[in-house]
């Protein structure tokens, strides 16, 4: 864990709690569990991953195309990390860390994030060195709810 980016962590913290989403109550470590409720289906989710293979062949010959398998190749690549690791933790873990999770796990991080400059006493969307990513629960709900009255 020790070599894993900020992003890893997040990405297998969000993970977690769909893993285990029938706890009652919700363990501390998992007290994030309703926030994640509120975001996105993941059939409501669009961006280029989550295209069908017919689809995505529509973009061939452009940026996104090249761009999209780029950052397939990437989060497939931190998946088997994960899988990795959290097989030799426990097994059936492993079997529950799918995918698709990691997949809506990372499209929400790359679509729902906000650096946290915005919070800084000049608020700002330019990152920094010393930045980082933050979810800002209520801010996607009224971006989503401006969205769909527009």
């Amino acid at each position: 864990l020790q070599s894993w980016s900020e992003r890893q962590l997040i990405c297998t913290y969000i993970c977690l709690h769909w893993m285990f989403p029938n706890l009652s109550p919700i363990p501390d470590v998992l007290r994030h569990l309703p926030y994640l409720k509120s975001l996105p289906p993941p059939d409501a989710l669009l961006t280029p991953l989550q295209f069908t293979p017919s689809e995505l062949e529509a973009f061939q010959g452009t940026n996104i195309y090249g761009a999209t398998h780029d950052r397939q190749e990437c989060w497939s690549t931190e998946w088997n990390t994960y899988q990795t690791f959290i097989l030799a933790v426990n097994p059936n873990w492993a079997e529950r860390f799918t995918w698709d999770k990691c997949l809506r796990a990372s499209t929400y991080l790359s679509t729902h994030t906000f650096p946290s400059t915005l919070l800084s006493r000049s608020p700002t969307l330019q990152t920094t060195s010393s930045s980082y990513l933050f979810m800002l629960p209520g801010m996607i709900s009224l971006l989503v709810d401006s969205h769909l009255t527009v």
